[in-house]
């Protein structure tokens, strides 16, 4: 080697001739280390085999029976007793934050029409629907629908020393009184479940009749469904009992008796019982246990008897959390821990909906009561909330699975799936042989809100000469749809008015996070006003969420890091090459 300042010959050190040349050489394998890493990212954000969604965090489904593709997650409440009207409110609000889509709801007929003919509460002197008016407002404030009870017979309708669940003597009457229902809450109150347990002798004036009850429905069904034949009636729950005539009968046995009384074409949906007594929810039916998979047994004898298309509803769902040192002789029910209340509960339904595809609501008894059943009786224990409004595990437990279900990942969701949160007059549709359960609002203002976790995401709707305008936003602005038309206050929406009725599918919004993997997006479609200020109808059959990667940005990514691996190539290539005069030098 030599120095430059005098010409001498220096040897260098083995060491030193071995280390200078290695800091490059390291310096790139770092860069290609940091290249592949680059690529391996690309790759799994944008590539060809990337993940098409995020794990499953929510339900999605949609079912051959109809009913069924709906938030199962329901409630029994007691609104009509409460006199305060802020705790209506709040009861149905904790409904709503909870993730509950229905609600289960007594309209006494005695109360309403409690004079032939005369809908006035003489007592308040006030018209005696006002009480039930508010409760249905409140239920379309908060975005839950109603399951409206009918049944309790006024004085007027039936014989002397009989008490309100003794059915009418002319079962005309109530069958006037529901057609009345039906028309005062015409697209408001759709799904009725007509009268309670007639197999249970103190439930049907102290006698079992399911010829009787047959006949009842029967007539109902016709009055109810020439008014609005899109009314969904439901038929009366039969209490899950091993009883043989002295109290009541054994609700299979009652249930085949109904079938050979003619009652199959009568009702849309079976209502059921299903209590877990102090049993898991996956305890195996049985002829002679009471539990809840005792459902399975009522749905051999409807499939016996030819009714396989109708869905199954829950009225009564529940576990009994009364405390351990409590009397048995108050707890028929048996009991279980609150814990378990809470576990059972959502366990219970998981495991419904994935077994049982012909399932729908499933009703909790019960939400909150008024304060009116003590701490000494056993029924208190079924709570979910207490009359003070402390909430017990079993209602944090149910918000929990219902947080789960609100988000939609790619797939399709039905206009009654609980990804779909309307809110308003949304009225439904019957499905038919061709057509699925749809959902439509007449009236400005009417929402319906979409959390979903994708970048595409579409509409299946109706166009027609009565169709409206629906409003949309994504993340609480228009920025993402400036491609939709804008109306004269700014509001971007889709145009629903055509000549003639067709079923169309309209992109709602796409091309979201471009440059990012699928992440959550709230879109809310809003009724609005037509252009000439008339109100048109909008119709909704279902959503679709989607993930489209963005293949451009997987090449140009990919050209990049190509572009950087050959500069490192060229790089190290150069430098092996400086190192061979060096080795040939020693």
């Amino acid at each position: 080697m030599v120095d430059g300042r005098d010409g001498v010959k220096v040897q260098g050190t083995a060491q030193q001739m071995s280390t200078r040349p290695r800091r490059p050489l390291r310096r790139y394998g770092v860069s290609l280390c940091l290249v592949a890493v680059l690529q391996l990212a690309n790759l799994s954000i944008f590539g060809p085999f990337a993940p098409q969604q995020a794990p499953q965090r929510a339900e999605a489904r949609l079912s051959t029976f109809p009913y069924t593709d709906v938030n199962p997650y329901g409630a029994n409440t007691f609104l009509s007793k409460e006199v305060e009207d802020w705790k209506r409110e709040k009861t149905v609000q904790y409904m709503s934050e909870a993730g509950l889509g229905w609600m289960k709801q007594q309209f006494p007929w005695s109360e309403i029409e409690p004079k032939p003919g005369r809908f006035w509460d003489d007592k308040y002197n006030q018209d005696s629907w006002a009480k039930y008016d508010r409760i249905v407002e409140l239920a379309e404030k908060h975005g839950v629908r109603v399951i409206a009870r009918l049944d309790n017979t006024p004085d007027w309708a039936r014989g002397p020393n009989t008490t309100q669940q003794t059915p009418p003597s002319d079962y005309d009457r109530f069958a006037d009184f529901v057609a009345q229902f039906v028309t005062h809450y015409k697209g408001r109150v759709q799904y009725l479940q007509i009268w309670n347990e007639p197999n249970l002798k103190q439930e049907w004036g102290g006698t079992l009749d399911p010829v009787g009850y047959a006949t009842m429905l029967r007539k109902v069904h016709a009055k109810a469904k020439a008014i609005d034949p899109d009314i969904v009636i439901l038929s009366a729950p039969l209490a899950q009992t091993l009883e043989q005539g002295d109290r009541g009968l054994n609700d299979l046995t009652f249930l085949q008796q109904l079938y050979d009384a003619g009652f199959a074409n009568s009702f849309d949906i079976m209502m059921a019982n299903g209590y877990g007594f102090n049993l898991p929810p996956t305890a195996p039916p049985d002829p002679q246990v009471l539990n809840l998979r005792r459902i399975e047994l009522l749905r051999q004898i409807m499939e016996r008897n030819g009714d396989t298309a109708k869905p199954v509803w829950l009225n009564e769902y529940a576990w009994n959390a009364a405390p351990a040192d409590f009397p048995p002789e108050k707890v028929q029910w048996r009991r279980v821990t609150p814990e378990q209340q809470a576990a059972y509960t959502v366990e219970g339904i998981r495991f419904m909906r994935e077994h049982w595809p012909w399932l729908g609501v499933v009703n909790i008894w019960y939400f909150r009561q008024v304060g009116d059943v003590p701490l000494t009786e056993g029924e208190h224990y079924f709570r979910m909330v207490d009359p003070e409004f402390t909430t017990q595990p079993v209602y944090r437990e149910v918000a929990r699975a219902t947080d789960l279900q609100r988000l939609a990942l790619p797939g399709r969701y039905s206009a009654l799936s609980p990804s779909l949160a309307a809110k308003g007059r949304w009225k439904t549709l019957r499905p038919d042989a061709t057509t699925a359960v749809k959902i439509r609002s007449d009236r400005p203002g009417d929402t319906v809100k979409i959390t979903f976790q994708g970048n595409v995401l579409t509409l299946d709707a109706l166009k027609g000469p009565d169709g409206g305008r629906l409003g949309v936003q994504v993340d609480g602005s228009t920025d993402a749809v400036q491609a939709l038309s804008r109306d004269d206050k700014g509001r971007r929406y889709i145009d629903l008015r055509a000549p003639s009725v067709a079923a169309e599918t309209f992109t709602v919004v796409s091309g979201l996070d471009p440059l990012a993997a699928a992440r959550e997006h709230e879109v809310t479609l809003t009724s609005l006003p037509n252009g000439d200020g008339t109100n048109g109808s909008i119709t909704i059959t279902a959503v679709d969420v989607a993930y489209s990667r963005s293949s451009a940005v997987f090449l140009l990514v990919s050209l990049l890091t190509a572009l950087l691996a050959a500069t490192v190539v060229v790089g190290v290539v150069r430098a092996l090459g400086r190192l061979r005069p060096l080795r040939e030098a020693t």
